[in-house]
């Protein structure tokens, strides 16, 4: 390509490397799958989480998670790619008219679909990519609005963590927690 372009340019309109600035992060270290579930559980009644949306890396895990967030009394449902268009519709209207106060997904919620005034992203798996970090809390603070960005993380994760802070040039606040 080289030798076909004659003084090429890059042009990029906001990058992946480029967190919010309004947005606080922080990562909730966990023994392990089960104990991220109580904690995430744990989270959600405290405060105020409503407008939450909680990732999760599989279809599967979002899905389980939708139904233990509901078993435990919160206005949830789950959103993923194998839905239908219509189904996808109907969910995020949902969660926009305030009939759901968290809304489980995989990474099918992280980018192009309208979901307005998120004010919590709760990342129940650390995304498998730094970029999709980026993408997947980009979700809340909009609109120069404030925001919350919770990872729960287990000790083997901790390698994927250290690739984000490097992509998005901050050290995450890390908080060991009880229970």
């Amino acid at each position: 390509s080289r030798s076909l372009l004659n003084s090429p340019r890059t042009i990029a309109i906001g990058t992946a490397r480029q967190p919010h600035s309004t947005i606080a992060h922080q990562i909730m270290l966990s023994d392990g799958q089960e104990h991220k579930d109580k904690l995430l559980i744990a989270l959600l009644q405290q405060g105020d989480f409503n407008r939450t949306l909680v990732f999760a890396n599989k279809r599967s895990t979002a899905v389980r998670l939708a139904g233990l967030l509901k078993y435990h009394k919160l206005r949830c449902d789950c959103l993923h790619g194998e839905m239908s268009t219509e189904d996808r519709r109907q969910v995020v209207t949902r969660f926009n008219d305030g009939k759901l106060s968290v809304l489980c997904a995989s990474d099918v919620a992280a980018r192009g679909i309208d979901i307005k005034d998120v004010r919590h992203v709760v990342n129940h798996d650390v995304p498998e990519r730094p970029e999709d970090y980026v993408h997947r809390n980009g979700r809340t603070a909009r609109a120069g609005a404030g925001g919350t960005a919770i990872t729960l993380q287990c000790i083997d994760e901790g390698y994927v963590l250290k690739d984000i802070e490097r992509l998005i040039g901050i050290e995450i606040e890390r908080r060991d927690v009880e229970g």
